[in-house]
C-alpha cells in the first residue's frame, strides 16, 4: 500500500500519461506529413518512434514494448526477403509496474486505453503497400485527435501554487516556533469531495449552503462560537477555523473518538495567516470569552508557543483553552493552500484516492502520531 501510495502522490501515473499523450501528438504529425507528402513508405519509420517513445530511459521501466515480425506460413515454403506478403508485425504493450496496474483500475483504464490506441496506430504497418491511401492516414489522425481531446480533459491542470510565493511571507521567527509546517483543518473524510471542488468555507456558509456532509463538531461548542469578535466586528462562524497544534481537546471529543479513522486533517500553508486580508489568530478556543484575537503578527508572542508545542494539557484548566489556539480565515480558503492531507491509517484511503487530491498538487500522509492525544484529567 505504500509503494502505491508514493506512486500515487508523486503523481507517477499522471506524467506518464501526460508523456504518452503528447509522443501521441508526435505521430500524429507523423501521420499527416505522410498523407500530405503522399510518401507512404515512410510510414515503416514508425517501428522506430515506438521504440524511442517506449525506451526504457523513457519510460523508466513503467511500461515493457515488444515488437517483431511474424512469418507467414507460405514465406517457409520459398523463403525470401522479407515484404508485406510474407510477414506481419507483432506488438506487445503492456504496464509492468504493480502500483501503475492498481493506479489504471482506480483511473478508470486511461492508461491502458492509450496503449491501446498506440497498438492500433502501429496496426497501420500491416497493411499493403497499395493499401496505405490518403483515407488510410486520415482515419489515424482523426482516431489521435479525438483520443487527444479526451486526455487532456483528463489531465487537467493542477492549481497555481505559485501565487504563494509572490505574496507575503509569514516571518520564519514564526514559522520556528510552530509545532508542525502548517496550521490544520479537521473534518470527515466525507465532506473532502466538496471541499476540493470548492475550497474551504466558513461554518456558517457550508451549513447555509447544505455543502457539509458529516459534521463532527460539538454543537453546544459551536452555540458558543456564534458571537462576533472585537478586531473585525465579524461573526466567528464567519472565518473558516485552523489549529495551530491538531494534538488538542478536539481531537479528544466523542463525536471524533467515533469517527477517527475517517477523520481527515488538511494543513494549510502557513503564509495564509498574512496573504489572506482580516484574517486572525486567536490564544486559544475561539469558544471562550477569555480568548484573545489579534490581526498583527508582530503580536504572536502572545500565545504560549511552548503549551503548543508540547501538545500536553490538563483538563478543566487554562492549558485546555490554550491548546485549541487558532487561525480564523474570513469566508475562504482557497485549494491551492492546502499543502498535504493526513490521515490516521490506510482505512481513508479508498474514499480519498478517487479524489484526485494529487491533481491539485495535494500528497496524502499516513501518519497516526497527528491524531494522538496527551492531557490528563
Amino acid at each position: 500500500m505504500m509503494v502505491l501510495l508514493k506512486t500515487y502522490n508523486d503523481n507517477s501515473y499522471l506524467l506518464l500519461c501526460s508523456y504518452l499523450t503528447n509522443r501521441l501528438k508526435e505521430v500524429q504529425l507523423f501521420i499527416e506529413s505522410i498523407r500530405k507528402s503522399k510518401d507512404y513508405p515512410r510510414i515503416n519509420e514508425i517501428e522506430e518512434i515506438f521504440k524511442e517513445t517506449f525506451s526504457y530511459v523513457n519510460t523508466r521501466g513503467q511500461l515493457s514494448l515488444k515488437i517483431e515480425r511474424v512469418l507467414n506460413p507460405h514465406y517457409l515454403l520459398s523463403p525470401g526477403e522479407l515484404d508485406h506478403g510474407n510477414s506481419s508485425w507483432f506488438i506487445s504493450l503492456n504496464i509492468q509496474k504493480k502500483s501503475l496496474k492498481k493506479l489504471n483500475e482506480l483511473y478508470g483504464k486511461q492508461l491502458s486505453g492509450l496503449l491501446r490506441i498506440f497498438k492500433k496506430v502501429f496496426a497501420v504497418l500491416n497493411s499493403p503497400d497499395n493499401a496505405i491511401k490518403e483515407e488510410t492516414l486520415k482515419k489515424y489522425e482523426d482516431l489521435i485527435q479525438g483520443v487527444n481531446l479526451k486526455m487532456e480533459e483528463f489531465l487537467f491542470s493542477t492549481e497555481n501554487k505559485q501565487l504563494i510565493d509572490k505574496r507575503e511571507k509569514l516571518k520564519s521567527s514564526v514559522i520556528r516556533n510552530l509545532p508542525h509546517s502548517g496550521f490544520y483543518h479537521m473534518t470527515h473524510v466525507e465532506n473532502l469531495e466538496n471541499i476540493l471542488n470548492a475550497g474551504l468555507l466558513s461554518h456558517k456558509t457550508v451549513h447555509r449552503i447544505k455543502m457539509i456532509k458529516h459534521d463532527i463538531s460539538n454543537i453546544e461548542i459551536q452555540k458558543r462560537r456564534n458571537r462576533t469578535e472585537k478586531v473585525y466586528g465579524r461573526n466567528i462562524q464567519d472565518y473558516v477555523p485552523l489549529y495551530i497544534n491538531p494534538s488538542n481537546p478536539m481531537m479528544g471529543s466523542t463525536k471524533v473518538i467515533e469517527v477517527l479513522s475517517q477523520v481527515v486533517l488538511l494543513e494549510i500553508i502557513p503564509h495564509v495567516l498574512v496573504q489572506k486580508k482580516a484574517t486572525l489568530f486567536s490564544d486559544g478556543n475561539a469558544a471562550i470569552e477569555e480568548t484573545n484575537f489579534y490581526n498583527d503578527q508582530d503580536k504572536l508572542e502572545s500565545i504560549d508557543w511552548k503549551l503548543l508545542q508540547e501538545g500536553k494539557w490538563i483538563d478543566g484548566t487554562e492549558s485546555q483553552r490554550i491548546m485549541c489556539s487558532e487561525v480564523l480565515v474570513p469566508e475562504k480558503i482557497e485549494v491551492f493552500y492546502i499543502q498535504k492531507i493526513i490521515i490516521k491509517s490506510e482505512s481513508a484511503l479508498k474514499n480519498i484516492f478517487p479524489l484526485f487530491p494529487n491533481h491539485k498538487g495535494i500528497p496524502i500522509e499516513i501518519n497516526a502520531d497527528y491524531f494522538k492525544t496527551y492531557h490528563q484529567n
